[in-house]
């Protein structure tokens, strides 16, 4: 019946998951790069979600210290509390980096429950299904889903669930992280992506309104699991 706090990372850990994200050490940072990194730690607060989502965004960043300032700026206040309300204002900023494929593809996670595990394959293939996945030259249309998958892996917006270590540790399945789950459902809603039928607190928008999606889901461990079903022209 005890509750235990956890802490929030110390700086030096917060660095150590901050460097070896972007350059697998704190010594392969570039000096220029040391000062801005601080005040982005500073603004991250010491919340491991945080420090992955913004090294995840400079990933794909050019190391210039222009750029890094501008992406600074972008997250805001301080997270002082390391407030849920705050940690959205990370998960945004991760969101609004996203091509336009990508976003299309995150949000389609919102149509399963929280906490759910989502197999890659059947994942991919209902993407592909939505026409969401747009073939690249030399691959099939399931390797390019694969490569959006992998992607939204490595910007740690997707967790690996499970992994095949016979095919050199490929994940077979994701799940979401419970903080961007609820960003996506409320992101999706907000969009009219989906409509979520079954869960207590999402406010779906006018009834009047084209539904595009539905997604039924069920609290009850009798009837753990998701139906979807996509509508055109209701």
């Amino acid at each position: 019946g005890h509750v235990y706090n956890i802490r929030p990372l110390s700086m030096v850990h917060s660095r150590q998951l901050f460097y070896t994200r972007l350059f697998n050490s704190e010594e392969k940072c570039p000096s220029y790069l040391k000062e801005i990194s601080g005040q982005i730690l500073d603004k991250c607060a010491g919340l491991p979600l945080a420090i992955i989502a913004m090294s995840s965004v400079l990933a794909d960043k050019a190391s210039e210290k222009e750029i890094w300032d501008q992406v600074k700026d972008l997250i805001g206040r301080a997270l002082r509390n390391s407030s849920v309300e705050d940690m959205v204002n990370i998960i945004s900023l991760s969101y609004l980096d996203l091509p336009p494929h990508l976003k299309t593809c995150l949000l389609y996670l919102s149509i399963f429950p929280e906490g759910h595990i989502i197999e890659k394959e059947n994942l991919i293939r209902r993407w592909i299904g939505e026409g969401f996945i747009q073939k690249k030259s030399g691959y099939t249309v399931y390797e390019s889903g694969e490569m959006c998958f992998n992607d939204l892996i490595n910007r740690s917006l997707i967790q690996a669930a499970k992994m095949d270590e016979t095919f050199g540790d490929e994940v077979k399945s994701c799940r979401v992280h419970d903080t961007v789950h609820n960003f996506i459902v409320s992101k999706a809603v907000e969009e009219n992506f989906v409509t979520i039928v079954g869960v207590l607190g999402v406010i779906n928008p006018d009834p009047k309104a084209k539904i595009r999606r539905v997604s039924l889901q069920n609290d009850d461990p009798i009837f753990v699991g998701v139906s979807t079903l996509a509508c055109s022209g209701l």
